[in-house]
């Protein structure tokens, strides 16, 4: 169904997750460590990621945060399995971009259950980077697109500004 990048560096932990997601029909991969897990990520495009925030190295933190500030890797979904309890890192990782946050420990059967929720919402819409003669990079969303042609809009208002194709 879908390609699961799950961050996790307790061996244990991730064999617990990683049996009932591919019973649910789901592909997981795993990275031990933020480096890893931001190398697993430009060499793969999952469908979810799976972040623990204390992971070795790069914190859970700066890995979503890169990913949500990224063009190309921010319509990845990050749903947060950590065992930070803290309200104010609950709100931090949402307000990073977080699909969603549960802590640890949680049942299994509920842990497919959000997976599912989470990729039922389907990915972000398509962006495009686009640098003009400046130098300055502009990010938009394509709003319309078929195979011919494409209509984007940029985020600094509404309407749709450039358009390419027929």
């Amino acid at each position: 169904m879908a390609l699961i990048l799950l961050v996790e560096d307790n061996e244990v932990v991730a064999e617990m997750m990683k049996v009932p997601l591919s019973n649910a029909g789901h592909e997981v991969i795993q990275a031990w460590s933020g480096p890893e897990a931001l190398e697993q990520l430009e060499t793969t495009r999952p469908d979810l990621m799976l972040l623990e925030m204390m992971v070795p190295e790069i914190d859970g933190s700066q890995i979503l945060q890169r990913v949500k500030r990224d063009a190309v890797l921010s319509s990845i979904r990050v749903m947060v399995v950590s065992a930070r309890s803290h309200e104010d890192d609950i709100l931090a990782a949402l307000a990073a971009g977080a699909d969603d946050y549960v802590t640890k420990p949680i049942g299994l059967r509920e842990l497919v259950a959000r997976v599912e929720r989470v990729l039922s919402q389907g990915p972000d819409p398509l962006r495009i980077a686009v640098q003009g003669e400046d130098r300055v990079v502009t990010v938009g969303e394509v709003v319309q697109a078929d195979i011919r042609s494409a209509s984007v809009r940029f985020h600094h208002d509404g309407a749709p500004r450039f358009a390419i194709g027929d």
